[in-house]
């Protein structure tokens, strides 16, 4: 398992090539936010392609496609100092052999380590199949600001829509 500042990972400060790498693990102020999986290069999945988390545009510019890219690219530049942790098979199998006793087994199966590796973390993005509530109170600040600014809009939408203009402050 390697860990790099998100700006090293995003600039490509590391060799991928150096493990086969199949894993992330977002992490700002010590809050794991999303675990993910990629089948080619774990880089690509978050910067090269259709269906990215971020896209850089060549002005500098940068846009999201999910709720992780969105944490990104709200919370710059401070998020450009969060973790990425890239894992391989063995470190997720190691990993897990030695603090999840109920459904371990080795294995190198992307998508069973991946559900294991996010029941064991709790991250704040990874809400499908989740069997845990993240609490706002555990994000990062900048985190919280955003979602609560967007919750108000919307809410301000809703009003204005359903109570004919009359918008409450």
């Amino acid at each position: 398992m390697i860990k790099l500042t998100f700006s090293d990972f995003a600039k490509g400060n590391y060799n991928e090539g150096q493990g086969d790498y199949f894993l992330y693990i977002l992490i700002a102020e010590s809050c794991v936010l999303y675990i993910g999986i990629s089948g080619g290069s774990i880089w690509n999945r978050w910067f090269g392609n259709i269906g990215s988390h971020v896209t850089m545009y060549p002005v500098g510019k940068w846009d999201y496609q999910s709720e992780a890219g969105e944490a990104i690219v709200k919370c710059f530049p401070k998020s450009l100092q969060w973790t990425i942790e890239l894992w391989t098979f063995e470190d997720c199998n190691t990993f897990l052999a030695k603090n999840d006793t109920t459904e371990y087994r080795p294995s190198n199966l992307p998508i069973f380590l991946e559900r294991l590796m996010i029941k064991h973390f709790q991250p704040a993005f990874n809400r499908a199949n989740a069997n845990y509530e993240h609490k706002l109170d555990n994000l990062p600040k900048c985190i919280r600001d955003y979602q609560l600014a967007n919750d108000r809009q919307v809410r301000k939408t809703f009003d204005k829509i359903h109570n004919k203009g009359k918008v409450k402050p």
